[in-house]
Parts: C-alpha cells; sequence; structure tokens
C-alpha cells in the first residue's frame, strides 16, 4: 500500500513540478511587459495598506519573488519524495513522511494558483492601461463598431435569404434539411480603399457563420404577412427569430420544422475587375484576393461534402476548386460563373454586390441573367450577347442607376473601359464619367 501511495505522489510531483510550472513560465515569458504591471500592482496594494485601507491582496509579490518560492518548494517537495523512498516499511514513519509531502503538495499547489492569479490580474491591468490610451482606446472601439456595422448588414441579408428560400422550397438532401448555403460574390478591388471594403466583408461574413443562428417560428399573429425578424442574445452568440405567416410555417417541410435552428454557411468571392484591380495585379498586391477565393472554394466543397447533394451539383464545385486552384485572382470570371452554377444546382442563395451596388454590380447581374438563359433557353454566344446588351440597356439595372445618382448611367470612364473585361463592359451610351455614387 505504502509503495502505491507513493507512486501517485511522485506523479503528481511529476505533472505540477514540470508540466503546469513550465507552461505557465512558458506564458508568462510570452507576455510583454507582464512583470512591470505586476509591480505596479504590488505597489499599489502596499500604498494603500500603508494608508490604513481594507486591501484583499491579489498579487501578494513580484513574479520573480513567486517564481523563485516555487522553484524552491518544487525542490523540497522532490526531496521529500526522494526520502521517503529510501524509508523502511515501518507504518509510522511511512505515516509522518506521506502527511509531510501531502502538506508540501498543497503548499506548491497554492503557490502556483497565487501565481496564475498574479498573471490574470497583471494581463487585466496591462489591457486596461492600453485601452486609456487615447489611440489605443480610438482603435479598439474603431473596431468594434466596424464590426458590429458590417455584420449588421450581413445578417439582413441573410434573413432575406433565409424567407426567400422557405417560399421557393427549402433544400433537403436524403431526408435531411440542410442549412443553407449563401454564395457572395463581389467585385471589390483588393487595393486602395476598397481593398479595406474586401476585409470588412471577408470579416462579417465569417462572424455571420460562427456568432449567428437563425429560427423559424410562427407568427404571433393569424392575420400578420409582415416578417419582422426578433434578435436576441449577446454579441458573440445572436439568435435571430424569423416569424412567418401561419399558412406558410405549417407547409414547411417536416425536416426543417424538426431544426431548431440554422446556420448560414457563406462562401465569399471576390474577383477585382477595374482599373484599380489592374494596379494591384502590377504591384503584387493579390494576396489578399487569392485568400478569399480559396477560402471560399473550400467552404463550399465543404457544404457539398456534408450533404447528398446530386452528381451535377458535385461536378460543379469540382470545376469551381479546379478554376480557383489554376487562377485564384487576376480577374478570373470564371471563378464568378461557376460559384453561381454551384450555389443554384445546391439550391443556395446568391449574393452580388460591388462598391455601390449599382454599376459592377449591374454588369454581374446582367451576365447571370444571361447564364441562366443560355442553359434554360440553348441561345447561342451571338445571341447571349445581344441579350446581355439589351438587358444592360433596357433593363431594371439602369433603373437601379436612376434611384442610386438621378441618372441612368452607369459610372464608368473611357478609362476605366479599357480595364474592364469584355463581359463587364455595358452598351455605348449607357455610361458617363464622373457620376458620383
Amino acid at each position: 500500500m505504502i509503495r502505491t501511495v507513493y507512486c501517485s505522489i511522485d506523479t503528481v510531483v511529476t505533472f505540477f513540478g514540470f508540466k503546469v510550472y513550465e507552461q505557465m513560465k512558458d506564458v508568462i515569458d510570452s507576455v510583454a511587459e507582464l512583470e512591470k504591471y505586476v509591480e505596479i500592482l504590488v505597489d499599489d496594494e502596499k500604498r494603500r495598506s500603508f494608508l490604513g485601507q481594507n486591501v484583499e491582496r491579489q498579487v501578494p509579490d513580484s513574479l520573480q519573488n513567486q517564481l523563485d518560492t516555487i522553484d524552491a518548494m518544487l525542490v523540497s517537495l522532490s526531496t521529500k519524495v526522494a526520502v521517503m523512498d529510501r524509508i523502511n516499511d515501518e507504518q509510522s514513519k511511512s505515516d509522518v513522511y506521506e502527511k509531510s509531502v501531502q502538506d508540501a503538495i498543497c503548499v506548491c499547489l497554492d503557490a502556483l494558483l497565487m501565481l496564475a492569479d498574479s498573471f490574470m490580474e497583471a494581463q487585466l491591468f496591462g489591457l486596461v492601461m492600453e485601452i486609456h490610451k487615447s489611440s489605443m482606446a480610438h482603435l479598439y472601439f474603431h473596431i468594434q463598431l466596424r464590426t458590429d456595422f458590417v455584420l449588421s448588414q450581413a445578417i439582413t441579408i441573410a434573413a432575406t435569404a433565409i424567407v426567400d428560400t422557405v417560399y421557393r422550397g427549402w433544400p433537403i438532401f436524403d431526408g435531411v434539411a440542410s442549412d443553407l448555403l449563401l454564395t457572395i460574390s463581389s467585385f471589390l478591388s483588393a487595393y486602395g480603399d476598397e481593398r479595406g471594403m474586401a476585409e470588412d466583408a471577408c470579416e462579417a461574413w465569417r462572424q455571420l457563420e460562427s456568432r449567428v443562428v437563425f429560427t423559424l417560428m410562427r407568427a404571433p399573429s393569424l392575420v400578420c404577412r409582415t416578417c419582422v425578424p426578433l434578435v436576441s442574445g449577446q454579441r458573440t452568440d445572436i439568435k435571430v427569430s424569423i416569424p412567418l405567416p401561419h399558412d406558410i410555417y405549417d407547409s414547411l417541410p417536416s425536416e426543417l420544422k424538426m431544426r431548431k435552428s440554422i446556420s448560414v454557411c457563406c462562401a465569399y468571392f471576390n474577383v477585382g475587375v477595374n482599373h484599380e484591380a489592374t494596379l494591384g495585379q502590377s504591384f503584387g498586391g493579390v494576396a489578399l484576393e487569392t485568400a478569399i477565393n480559396q477560402e471560399g472554394a473550400e467552404r463550399i466543397l465543404a457544404y457539398s461534402n456534408r450533404y447528398a447533394v446530386e452528381q451535377s451539383a458535385r461536378d460543379a464545385v469540382i470545376e469551381l476548386v479546379n478554376v480557383v486552384a489554376s487562377e485564384p485572382s487576376r480577374k478570373n470570371l470564371a471563378i464568378f460563373e461557376w460559384a453561381m452554377a454551384a450555389c443554384e444546382l445546391m439550391g443556395g442563395q446568391a449574393v452580388i454586390c460591388c462598391k455601390s451596388g449599382k454599376d459592377r454590380t449591374g454588369m454581374a447581374v446582367t451576365l447571370e441573367q444571361g447564364r441562366l438563359l443560355r442553359e434554360t433557353c440553348g441561345l447561342n454566344a451571338a445571341q447571349l450577347q445581344e441579350v446581355i446588351a439589351s438587358l444592360r440597356r433596357d433593363g431594371a439595372r439602369r433603373e437601379n442607376c436612376r434611384k442610386n445618382v438621378g441618372k441612368a448611367v452607369y459610372s464608368f470612364s473611357p478609362f476605366q473601359m479599357h480595364f474592364l473585361p469584355k463581359a463587364f463592359r455595358p452598351p455605348s451610351g449607357t455610361y458617363a464619367q464622373g457620376v458620383a455614387s
């Protein structure tokens, strides 16, 4: 029995002496200026104690003194264990040494806990000190506000996509109601001011997938036909409840009703097409766009592997992955075409956007409309170009421009036209220079 007790004590000594302690020292060494913050807290507690204030000692001593104390405790503990290993099997002696070793272990654990508390207090104090600096505080709250702003836009888009999917029919794969696939295609330049927009968008779609869940619920009123989502939770755990009219909710597939929540799987792609994108390519600024498109391809591939999608959808996904692998940037419009095709075949929702939502977006929307007409109506290449030009000249895209800037023209200059891919050039007479968005 004595030998069993000794082995368990030796295991505890090894674990706490070499694992926990060494890991804590590594963490302490990795945090800059931690010792300085600990000394400030120690001096402040001493000052308040000297003034007669009731002080609860959170940081009893400097980090170095605490580390030296624990080193000595571990040496003492190891010595006691070694002595215990050499004593005879007399019950009286073994009980005394066992009690001594157990007391030493408790003292070491208390010292390690005190060191951990000191580390946490100093780290929190350092964070508060940094935020109190005007520049750091401005940056912190600016990032928080920026994140919340773009996430609110992403949630609105996702809620709209969910409602539209409910009305047109939710995708069911082998009796399983899937999460919603949301494919986003943007045409921002990963260069200049628009680079920040692309970074914001990329982060917003990531946060939407990791922090937000949606639920479908029956509307509180039988006559209510207006869908006003209800938002609850915290910044890191947001729940959006979408009320549906009674008849719509009752017609939902049973597989969808059984789900407590719905997540949105976001596949974000970006293809810069204007002159700034050309500048970015010339100066090597394609890393961001490359990373975005590679991540988007990985996400849409993971979605197709998660569910039993049809072979045509799987083929489109594989083609998209190959297109991204061969050329993930440099105005590769095949990324846009295959992303839209894969999204449609898997029952997802597509989002097309740019800086203002009217010029490059208008070109992309009409290009996608042309793709659908080609596949459903069997148009040849010449007919397809004529239809796309007609959509850009006489369709709703120019009306969207008029509502945006007061003029039914696309904001492209003759200079910019030279850099746009041929598939993105509007017809003559439909664009003008200097139209403020």
